[in-house]
């Protein structure tokens, strides 16, 4: 995570070292595993979590986002049943939960059509006159919400159902995210051991922005000390192992290429293209930054049995992303109907509004489901049925 995503603190202090806590349980932060958790002094109170393993940033928090992720995330993936020795148990009841709110919004969708009655579709309205059977104000709003919201909330009960990839429909999912330069051996201790004099005497000379972050990154036998700005911007400070003078900052297409084909074991390559803009799954949206999506990209297609895709950044060496064919077909599932990262909701507040009104349509449809159910539940006659 680039030194973009969090301010200049007056002061920094060391919380905890740990291995694993609620908001770092997920599988994707195992190649990361221990953390230092560091707290900055800033307005919006900045929590840092570092890999002690390579001591990249791999989480930034304000005190906003732990509050939403406490009162959101850590219930909606029922994180308590991990407190009280129920991990195992939880993606079960996770997937079968699913299931049955799936199996739930299907039954109401059809029940709710069925009732449906409006005359520009050539059916005959009630006695009253009305496309709704019902009279009383709960059982009428519960259709209309059905009606509108049915759909979406199916789609999500979808989606999420699908997202834990339920008795490997999609096949082993495996890694999905970052690999670190492609497995590449230890820096050779000759080109890390260059003083911190003459790293500084280099960012005074070539620094066209203050600096943040510096980096040494490697790809086959080239080593690069790279430094970063703000904005995300790479520039070249030293290089070493190249044949030929380095004067800028990244790697050749024919270094990448081989880099990658050496690191899948020598699967061969299908199609390489040198990506300008955004594809359908290497993106930028509201939940995931420029910065963690830089452009250009290397899209490298392999032809090895998973039919994998990988998204190399050019000046890092580094594969950003890596998808196979299932994960391909669970972005669609998962993605464009949980998340709703479509082309066209992919900017904000246009995304914002469309996931606000379509949570609270489906909370209200959720509430009047919980009256009835409840009414019918308590529900007692006065006398005996005859």
């Amino acid at each position: 995570m680039p030194a973009t995503r969090w301010p200049a603190s007056q002061q920094a202090r060391l919380q905890a070292a740990f291995a694993r806590d609620a908001s770092t349980a997920m599988m994707n932060y195992d190649p990361y595993r221990p953390f230092y958790r560091v707290a900055l002094d800033d307005a919006e109170q900045h929590e840092i979590t570092i890999s002690q393993h390579s001591g990249e940033v791999v989480k930034s928090t304000t005190r906003m986002q732990r509050i939403l992720f406490w009162s959101g995330s850590y219930l909606h993936f029922l994180r308590p049943l991990d407190a009280i020795g129920l991990a195992e148990a939880r993606k079960p009841i996770l997937t079968w939960g699913a299931l049955a709110a799936l199996l739930s919004v299907c039954s109401g969708l059809w029940l709710g059509v069925g009732r449906w009655r409006p005359a520009w579709l050539g059916k005959r309205p009630y006695p009253n006159g009305s496309s709704n059977p019902y009279r009383a104000l709960w059982q009428r709003w519960h259709l209309w919400l059905g009606l509108s919201a049915g759909l979406l909330a199916f789609t999500w009960c979808l989606s999420g159902f699908l997202s834990g990839n339920p008795w490997q429909l999609f096949g082993p999912q495996g890694s999905h995210g970052k690999a670190h330069q492609h497995g590449q051996p230890p820096l050779p201790a000759s080109v890390t051991a260059l003083p911190m004099a003459q790293i500084a005497g280099q960012l005074q000379a070539k620094s066209p922005a203050p600096a943040v972050e510096l980096n040494w990154v490697q790809l086959g036998r080239q080593q690069q000390l790279q430094a970063q700005d703000k904005q995300g911007r790479v520039w070249l400070l030293a290089a070493s192992g190249s044949a030929s003078p380095v004067l800028q900052a990244g790697f050749s297409k024919d270094d990448v290429l081989s880099a990658v084909q050496n690191s899948q074991h020598h699967a061969s390559i299908r199609a390489a293209e040198l990506l300008q803009q955004d594809d359908d799954y290497y993106y930028s949206s509201p939940r995931i930054s420029r910065a963690e999506r830089p452009l250009p990209v290397w899209r490298i297609k392999l032809a090895d049995p998973a039919a994998s895709w990988l998204y190399v950044n050019p000046q890092t060496g580094v594969t950003v992303l890596q998808v196979k064919q299932g994960q391909r077909s669970l972005r669609w599932l998962f993605s464009a109907l949980h998340n709703w990262d479509l082309p066209i909701l992919r900017h904000r507040p246009l995304w914002d509004g469309w996931m606000l009104s379509g949570s609270i349509v489906c909370v209200a449809l959720s509430l009047t489901a919980l009256v009835l159910g409840w009414r019918r539940l308590t529900h007692r006659k006065a006398g005996p049925r005859r």
